[in-house]
């Protein structure tokens, strides 16, 4: 019996295993902030890092609310809260030399509605600046105000404030033998007519148990075995010689009790057989839990991820005996862009032309007239420079049409006799490439 042989596959200096939280992945961008300059064009964060955004250009930060965010030990970013708005306020009247050396509240100028509060110095002054006057602070912002935070059972949050103004951040947390389902961060925010809100709904305070999982054939790779499982859980399994497994190798105890994903099998290899491949950070298509012998599939890396040779699909025939031809390789991280340019000799690319082109972008292709395409219209760009299917090309085609000038043929010098004439055209057979 034969077992499948895993070879070996050493990653270009483009790409990395993956130990950390990918660029954009679980974060808010914000149409209002923008990564600082100094995190350039990373892709990858390691566990820990913490980095900043700034407001863009018309925007301005919200004093006391963060805008960090760090990547957690589960490689997924912190929530960023939205601390940049547009200016709230204008002055309600010019300081100049006319009011210097007074002194105004601005309870007298600024009122705030409902459900928004006052927020900085209520008195100013309108003093000299060198050869100029100004206020001596700016004035205070009328800011959205959230209702107090709900409570949770099993559960309680931070929040002992009399009131909780836009950007204010509660975290809640459970008590002992209850499990945390959900963001444990919310924080004051507003809607798009400015309602004041919060974020997102709390979360809940459970007392998750998972059933300790059997497989057969299987077996667990864990440091010490359990009844049961509680929230957050995680088990690794591995089949037995001579098996393969149907399912994900890796399962975690979620709410509701249960096993995500389902909890898997083992299969005896067989030479009619193979076992889907299991990619992480990619997929099998068509989805299935084992393929028959001769079945091709499509193996695809997941965005931001490819072959050790930059491409992002493959395909493989099952061999029998769990084993495929080629053999699936491993998905890595890919830590620069991978662009590539298509030109078309002699003829256009009709559908999706653009200067760079990145993988999974698709065109379709047409020739000149007098050529005819060898290959498919459409092909899909895949990584590495390499398209799927190939990039077709435009030849000459077997025959060309020439109009006459005047009463008299002018057709330039070319290997070929005139086969016909038609409404005054010449039309010359040639071989193929003449």
């Amino acid at each position: 019996m034969h077992a499948q042989k895993w070879q070996p596959v050493y990653a270009q200096s483009r790409l990395t295993f993956c130990s950390g939280c990918e660029r954009g992945s679980g974060t808010d961008p914000q149409t209002r902030a923008k990564l600082k300059d100094e995190f350039g064009t990373s892709v990858l964060f390691p566990v820990g890092m913490v980095v900043h955004y700034v407001c863009k250009a018309g925007f301005e930060q919200v004093p006391g609310i963060l805008n960090t965010i760090t990547c957690g030990k589960n490689m997924k970013w912190s929530p960023l809260a939205r601390f940049c708005r547009a200016p709230l306020y204008e002055l309600p009247t010019n300081c100049t030399s006319d009011l210097y050396g007074l002194s105004i509240t601005w309870l007298d100028f600024l009122s705030c509605t409902f459900r928004y509060t006052m927020i900085g110095r209520r008195w100013n002054t309108c003093e000299a600046n060198g050869s100029d006057v100004r206020w001596s602070n700016p004035p205070p912002l009328c800011v959205p105000v959230c209702k107090d935070p709900p409570d949770i059972p099993g559960g309680s949050h931070n929040g002992t404030a009399s009131i909780y103004p836009y950007g204010t951040v509660i975290k809640y947390s459970c008590k002992e033998t209850f499990s945390l389902i959900g963001e444990p961060i919310i924080y004051c925010d507003v809607d798009k007519t400015n309602r004041p809100l919060w974020s997102s709904k709390p979360p809940k305070c459970q007392v998750i148990i998972c059933t300790d999982p059997v497989v057969q054939d299987g077996m667990k790779k864990i440091s010490e075995f359990k009844d049961s499982y509680t929230f957050g859980g995680n088990i690794t399994f591995e089949c037995k010689i001579g098996y393969f497994m149907i399912g994900s190798y890796f399962i975690r105890c979620e709410a509701n009790n249960t096993w995500i994903p389902k909890v898997p099998s083992c299969k005896k290899v067989s030479q009619d057989i193979c076992g889907a491949p299991v990619i992480l950070k990619g997929s099998v298509y068509p989805p299935q839990p084992y393929y028959n012998l001769g079945s091709i599939i499509s193996v695809r890396c997941d965005k931001k991820y490819s072959f050790p040779d930059e491409t992002m699909e493959m395909k493989a025939r099952c061999k029998g005996y769990n084993q495929w031809d080629p053999p699936v390789q491993l998905c890595f991280c890919i830590l620069s862009p991978d662009t590539a340019k298509l030109h078309i000799l002699n003829g256009i690319i009709k559908q999706g032309k653009k200067e760079y082109y990145y993988p999974g972008d698709e065109v379709i292709i047409e020739c000149y007239a007098g050529y005819v395409l060898k290959g498919s219209s459409k092909i899909k760009y895949i990584g590495g420079e390499k398209w799927l299917p190939n990039i077709p090309h435009c030849y000459l085609s077997n025959y060309r049409i020439f109009r006459p000038i005047g009463r008299t043929f002018s057709p330039p010098k070319m290997k070929g006799k005139c086969v016909c004439v038609l409404w005054g055209e010449c039309r010359l057979s040639l071989k193929p490439g003449e």
